[in-house]
């Protein structure tokens, strides 16, 4: 049985950049008295710390499944590590962007844009 341990390495990574993303909800949850819930402020921090959080675990488990399949398919050593680290710098681009300001910037749109190909990608190389 192959073990993808690529895959596994950039997983871990990831993981490691949720739990950096919870606690900064948890830290906005702090400091705002909030135990649930937010003010439905797009500006506020508390708000876009949520949505960083939300919007990494909406792409993240599903492309990192992908990921796993792909690598299990034989997929090359430099192929992997190509996806993996597409990943991790897309979802910190993406996640950078929601956390420094409310509009829409260029690390939001290059870190979807990167998602979105990593899905476009990944569904055709499975297919």
């Amino acid at each position: 049985m192959l073990i993808p341990e690529i895959s596994l390495l950039y997983c871990g990574i990831l993981s490691l950049m949720y739990v950096g993303l919870t606690m900064n909800v948890g830290r906005w949850r702090g400091k705002e008295k909030r135990s649930l819930g937010h003010d439905n402020d797009p500006g506020s921090p508390l708000f876009r710390a949520v949505r960083a959080h939300g919007n990494f675990m909406e792409y993240v488990p599903f492309l990192c499944l992908l990921m796993v399949l792909d690598e299990m398919t034989g997929r090359s050593i430099a192929g992997v590590h190509v996806i993996g680290a597409s990943l991790v710098i897309g979802r910190g681009l993406n996640a950078y962007g929601l956390l420094s300001s409310a509009k829409l910037n260029k690390f939001r749109l290059t870190g979807a844009l990167i998602t979105i190909l990593l899905l476009l990608a990944l569904g055709a190389i499975l297919i």
